[in-house]
């Protein structure tokens, strides 16, 4: 845990000693916390309040640069400057109060009152006038719904009050940590008690045994190694950052085990078709062509079975089974059999030549599952997943109508198939940000790098280039010219073709395929099986 009751009242004691009279005049903040920039007689300060349920909390941090404030609710932005004039914490509550000062439109000061509740998975923070009516909130929960109301123009109601324990001297109403340093730490209430008036507990930093995620606390705990420190606010902020990076690293972790435990699936699935095609007998088509004619060589004036089994030729005890429809002659019916023998023959030399790399990514995915066992520093995490390719299935999905990759920063590449998927995927998947791609006045593919807004690096433009060559005409040449513009620049030709296209703003790449950037984006191995399976 533990950002508990106990941690609350030292930061109660210690804010109300060095922040009563700062100034806040800045603040930046994004889906679950805010940073306060705040004026001190010590100097230039920051106040960090995390809102994210298990990692909730608020410490000071060293001050860093918070950039602009897009993103924040707007009353925070109104909000500001405003002077913070006294600190409070309800008694074994894990929620700050800061009574704030703050000018109004003719520079009077008007009272109001910025809450933060930190406990369980209700956090918030909430703006309240001096009449106790709240003006805003991070979390507005309107009146008529389940809970509390929490909605401008709505009288502020608390959360419930929890009982005191030193009154009530229960051990089930102590914080959970507070309750084990009694029964299990040689921990009494009147000690208890006295810190608890004073407010001013040594800080402890404790490591579990195995060197895992450590903890911040009042008080040594048995199981734990303790460190004392010597500021609360710095120990906080280093043991909720390696909380954080583990909450970060089991999410990535858990993200790139699903991944890769459906990639295995689906390349497990693809060597079980190999395997299927490679069985099956293409010299049976072949000995049927054959039979076919034979038997219209023997026979011709007799109406030919639908099904005949015939001796093979080369293979002594195999049976060959011929088969016709009602509506097909003997001479079709070969015809049939020798195109089936020619495409089965062509899958199969393609099998051949896919099944040692689909063997050798299954064996590398079955050992990189195995490393998720061990941790892992975060970018470990993260350039693997920069590498895992999109979805199940990696490169293009067969049989969607559009091929997708990943570029190297993990932007979605998306490629069409056809002139109505190109169309398709220019006009309406496409966002107005998003890059368009296309080989200069040679016939090709629509390509899309789907950035949205932000702007991708150089490896991502080529990352697409590449693929707008090696899905064209011009695949096999070198220094192709492939013209690429925000798809917005991109309009439809009048009265032309589906996927003819006019386009404005455009810049220029010239490339040579690249067969190892090919092979990483998994556009050859795409490539063939799409071949395999027409």
């Amino acid at each position: 845990m533990p950002f508990d009751a106990l941690v609350v009242r030292a930061l109660e004691v210690l804010w109300q000693q060095e922040l009563v009279g700062s100034r806040v005049v800045h603040a930046a903040a994004n889906k679950d916390r805010v940073i306060w920039e705040l004026h001190t007689p010590r100097g230039t300060e920051q106040v960090l309040v995390v809102l994210s349920p298990g990692i909730q909390r608020a410490h000071r941090i060293p001050v860093r640069r918070i950039g602009s404030s897009q993103g924040m609710p707007g009353w925070i932005k109104n909000l500001i400057p405003f002077t913070i004039t006294q600190v409070t914490v309800p008694p074994w509550e894990r929620v700050i109060r800061w009574d704030i000062e703050r000018p109004d439109d003719w520079d009077r000061p008007q009272a109001s009152r910025l809450i933060f509740e930190l406990a369980g998975h209700l956090t918030n923070v909430i703006w309240v006038a001096d009449d106790d009516r709240v003006l805003d909130a991070w979390r507005r929960v309107p009146p008529g719904q389940k809970g509390r109301a929490v909605w401008p123009g709505v009288p502020y109601t608390p959360p419930p009050a929890v009982p005191n324990p030193l009154e009530t001297r229960r051990l089930p109403d102590l914080p959970p940590w507070a309750r084990r340093w009694i029964t299990d730490a040689g921990g009494n209430w009147d000690d208890l008690a006295k810190d608890w008036a004073t407010g001013q507990w040594t800080p402890y930093l404790l490591t579990p045994p195995d060197k895992g995620v450590p903890e911040a606390w009042v008080y040594p705990m048995p199981g734990f190694h303790a460190t004392p420190e010597t500021r609360w606010e710095d120990l906080l902020d280093r043991v909720f950052r390696a909380k954080e990076d583990e909450q970060a690293r089991v999410q990535l972790g858990n993200q790139l085990k699903s991944q890769w435990q459906r990639r295995l699936t689906h390349l497990e699935s693809r060597l079980a078709e190999f395997q299927r095609i490679l069985d099956e007998s293409c010299e049976d088509y072949r000995e049927a062509g054959d039979f076919w004619l034979l038997w219209l060589a023997e026979h011709p004036d007799e109406e030919a079975p639908l099904a005949l089994d015939q001796p093979s030729w080369t293979r002594p005890g195999h049976l060959v089974r011929l088969t016709r429809s009602a509506d097909q002659s003997p001479a079709e019916a070969s015809q049939a059999a020798y195109r089936l023998y020619k495409k089965l023959k062509h899958r199969q030399e393609i099998v051949r030549h896919l099944e040692p790399q689909v063997r050798q990514e299954r064996d590398q995915i079955r050992r990189q599952l195995e490393q998720l066992s061990v941790p892992h520093a975060l970018e470990w995490y993260r350039e693997h997943l920069k590498k895992t390719p999109v979805g199940a299935t990696g490169g293009g999905a067969p049989g969607g109508p559009f091929r997708e990759f990943k570029s190297l920063s993990g932007f979605p590449i998306w490629v069409g198939k056809t002139r109505e998927d190109n169309a398709a995927l220019t006009f309406k998947k496409a966002r107005p940000d998003d890059i368009w791609f296309h080989t200069k006045q040679t016939p090709g593919s629509h390509v899309i790098l789907a950035t949205g807004k932000k702007n991708p690096n150089l490896e991502d433009l080529l990352d697409a280039a590449q693929l707008a060559v090696y899905f064209s005409a011009a695949k096999n040449s070198s220094s192709v010219p492939v013209d690429y513009t925000r798809r917005k620049w991109v309009r439809k030709r009048p009265h032309g073709e589906p996927g003819q296209v006019l386009y404005q703003r455009e810049k220029t790449l010239y490339i040579t395929p690249d067969p190892d950037r090919l092979k990483r984006l998994g556009a050859m191995r795409e490539k063939l099986w799409e071949e395999q399976e027409s």
